[in-house]
């Protein structure tokens, strides 16, 4: 329940609120309207909180619930944004309390939230146009009545029996003699005796309440050979019985698995410390330098060392790791207090033994230093918050076209527009509807690959539209078609540049097309050998466009020392057998590849061998003979591929189902012996339709 000091602050609050700008510029400094940062907030003080804010502001507030703990609390997430921007925003994951002896981390979550909506003046953060923060403040709900009881607590609640004695959580630790501490009692050698607290049962044990540390209880290397997460049930690390044995963590599983996050930050104390993935391994992640170079900013604002989490301990069922594993997340945790002077020792209770108490004040600050703290980690957090602003305006979207038998691809950046092939003439009305549907009326570059009319057909129709082009780049090929003909006539009215290797051509801030192939004058007598091959580098990623080049294509540009490897692969010549070598795969190293082609065309595109040689070395294969145009989305990061298209997988070899009928023949004939006739059918086919 509200305090009468705290329903004042509201009133004062919600009438700032109704006479401010809403947005106004912030700064770093938190005046808040509402929440007084003086106690720690009880877990009802916090729903009370978001549900207030859920009613009075839901023009930028969504709170919804999650899930439910072991004893049946209801988990809450909150969703601020600016709902009156509908347009694509990028969406960023705070999760606080996973452990319940650091409620420092809940109280940096709300305080952040409250910053968000209320800021410097009672603003509301301009950032919200381009990014929704999704905040779950506590996740282990449990954890505010347990921790009262016992200060070490850890873990979640999970009722479990540490005394083997049949009972679960009968005497958890306590503060016996009252001086505000539980003490852990220790012989003068350093070995553990016992903790504070009441025998009720009088086993000589104390069994505390629960149960299984949810940071170590995802499904990433959980069972990972670490430092840190046991399978000792009486662990303060115990990781549970599988991953995802715990409703808490099932419930962060499931608002992952229905958002996707650009950038999560796990909140913790214990210490002072940005750590980023991974924690399970010394090994770098892949994108190592990216999540340095930002926790070094964020330590840098923060005044705190940074580090890659396994550098400090190696710990499996982390989430920042599985967030990251699962989504390409850029996951952070901050470790936002620890105080290693608050730990103290009081004589025990016979010789040669002592207390060690103090654990609370080691993990979280006393009251008084709540705000300092939070307003400390602020800049922290603004820091994410500003990176997830800024990957909107770098995000790039690719369009890989469903032509039929051709290959026609559209790439949008904040800077330039880039169409690379158009497809036949016959074709020539599905790109422009294409087009249009984006409303686009102009092209800042137009590349022909090569002269085939599957790939410069449809382009003749580009430039006889009201679609204006700049620029114009294309192989110099001599080729007598009437279509490349046509093209090149109309090319001329235009800005027409040669492709050669070694050309950089700049799109955005953040976005380039560097062109691979051919070289010049050209080398190869075949045409598709001298197609334009082009890579877009988005920041970390990179998309390679083929077009029909073939393996003597492929082999110059190994031999040139190029960097092809990439991302995304738009396979060469439609996925035929001549192109997308052993070598050159293995040198890419795609994890996606796109395949344009129409379906039973006559030239059996794509091969086998190709489709085999991709999934040998784990690509997921989209073709768009199977579902039409392909779109994907990178910001630099990762690489998001839209409505979700059918993956291509292995063909049923067509020469296994004569040896499969004949041995279903068989048992036909051998269960009409053995039953009769008609039993043996009728149980043939019983068979059959449950299989």
């Amino acid at each position: 329940m509200w305090s009468g000091k705290m329903r004042a602050w509201l009133l004062v609050g919600l009438f700032l609120v109704l006479v401010a700008s809403p947005f106004a510029t912030l700064q770093c400094e938190v005046k808040s309207s509402y929440l007084i940062f003086d106690h720690y907030h009880s877990y009802d003080e916090i729903v009370n909180y978001l549900l207030y804010l859920n009613a009075s502001y839901s023009q930028f507030v969504d709170v919804f619930a999650i899930g439910s703990s072991i004893e049946n609390r209801t988990i809450y997430a909150a969703k601020i944004t600016d709902e009156s921007v509908i347009t694509a925003k990028t969406n960023l994951l705070i999760v606080g309390y996973h452990h319940a002896r650091e409620p420092i981390s809940a109280e940096l979550a709300i305080y952040f939230i409250d910053w968000l909506l209320f800021g410097t003046n009672n603003t509301v953060a301009p950032q919200l146009k381009e990014v929704a923060v999704f905040v779950v403040p506590a996740l282990n709900v449990d954890g505010f009545n347990s921790s009262a009881v016992n200060d070490w607590q850890r873990k979640n609640s999970r009722p479990i029996d540490e005394d083997h004695d049949g009972v679960c959580d009968e005497d958890p630790p306590c503060d016996v003699n009252g001086d505000g501490f539980v003490g852990a009692l220790y012989a003068n050698n350093g070995t553990f005796i016992r903790w504070e607290g009441n025998d009720t049962d009088g086993d000589g044990n104390l069994d505390w309440a629960g149960g299984v540390d949810l940071n170590r209880n995802y499904s990433f290397k959980w069972n990972a050979t670490v430092q840190s997460g046991s399978n000792d049930p009486t662990a303060e690390d115990y990781r549970g019985t599988a991953p995802f044995s715990e409703p808490e963590t099932q419930a962060i599983r499931n608002l992952v698995q229905k958002y996707y996050f650009s950038f999560a930050v796990s909140l913790h104390s214990g210490t002072k410390l940005v750590l980023y993935p991974w924690a399970y391994t010394s090994d770098r992640a892949r994108d190592f330098e990216l999540l340095e170079n930002m926790s070094a900013r964020i330590g840098e604002l923060v005044s705190a060392p940074h580090m890659q989490s396994a550098n400090l301990y190696t710990s499996s069922g982390d989430f920042a790791d599985w967030i990251y594993s699962t989504q390409g997340t850029l996951a952070f945790t901050f470790e936002v207090y620890g105080d290693s002077s608050a730990w103290h020792y009081l004589p025990g209770p016979v010789n040669d033994t002592f207390w060690q108490v103090g654990i609370k004040r080691a993990f979280s600050p006393s009251p008084e230093q709540i705000s300092t703290v939070c307003e400390g980690w602020l800049p922290g957090l603004v820091e994410v918050l500003n990176t997830a602003a800024e990957k909107i305006h770098t995000e790039v979207n690719i369009r890989f076209y469903d032509v039929g038998q051709g290959d026609s691809e559209f790439i949008e950046t904040s800077g330039m527009n880039v169409l690379i092939d158009g497809g036949s003439a016959q074709n020539a009305s599905v790109l422009l509807n294409y087009l249009n549907e984006l409303n686009i009326t102009h092209i800042d570059l137009m590349i022909a690959t090569h002269p085939h009319e599957d790939h410069v057909g449809g382009l003749v129709a580009v430039l006889n539209s009201i679609i204006t082009v700049s620029q114009i780049l294309f192989n110099n090929q001599s080729y007598s078609s009437q279509s490349y003909q046509q093209f090149l006539a109309l090319a001329q009215n235009h800005v027409l540049s040669v492709a050669c290797r070694g050309q950089t051509i700049p799109l955005s801030e953040t976005a380039q097309l560097v062109i691979l192939n051919p070289v010049q004058p050209l080398e190869f007598s075949n045409v598709n050998d001298n197609s334009v091959v082009a890579r877009l580098d988005v920041l970390n990623v990179s998309v390679l466009f083929t077009g029909d080049a073939e393996a003597d294509a492929e082999q110059s540009m190994l031999n040139a020392g190029l960097n092809v490897s990439s991302r995304v692969l738009k396979v060469g010549h439609h996925g035929s057998r001549t192109a997308t070598s052993q070598q050159f795969l293995d040198a890419m190293n795609p994890s996606i590849a796109v395949i344009s082609a129409r379906i039973n065309n006559t030239y059996g595109h794509p091969h086998a061998e190709t489709i085999d040689r991709l999934l040998a070395k784990g690509v997921v294969i989209y073709g768009t003979y199977v579902s039409g145009t392909i779109t994907m989305f990178t910001d630099g990061f990762e690489v998001n591929v839209a409505d979700s298209p059918e993956p291509i997988i292995p063909e049923f070899p067509s020469f296994l189902w004569i040896p499969i009928l004949m041995a279903a023949y068989s048992l036909l004939i051998l269960l009409s012996i053995r039953l009769g006739r008609r039993r043996g059918f009728l149980l043939f086919f019983r068979v059959l339709g449950n299989s």
